[in-house]
């Protein structure tokens, strides 16, 4: 069953960290928006962005629960 646990904090890391280097990148001044604008999508951002990023978060809170209490 650790296993398992292993596996999905991989996982779960491969993708946050995806995550954050699409942010980086596309942030002012990143390596895809060199000229210092903000995308349209961080400004505005869809309900189905909010609501993966909120998953996203719970996730990685659960798992840091769940490491800190075993």
């Amino acid at each position: 069953m650790e296993l398992v646990g292993v596996i999905a904090v991989i996982a779960i890391a491969v993708l946050l960290n995806g995550l954050i280097a699409k942010v980086e990148d596309d942030s002012p001044g990143g390596s895809n928006n060199p000229d210092g604008n903000w995308p349209e999508t961080f400004r505005k951002p869809k309900i189905h962005q909010i609501v993966i990023w909120a998953l996203g978060l719970s996730v990685a809170a659960w798992l840091i629960y769940m490491f800190a209490t075993k």
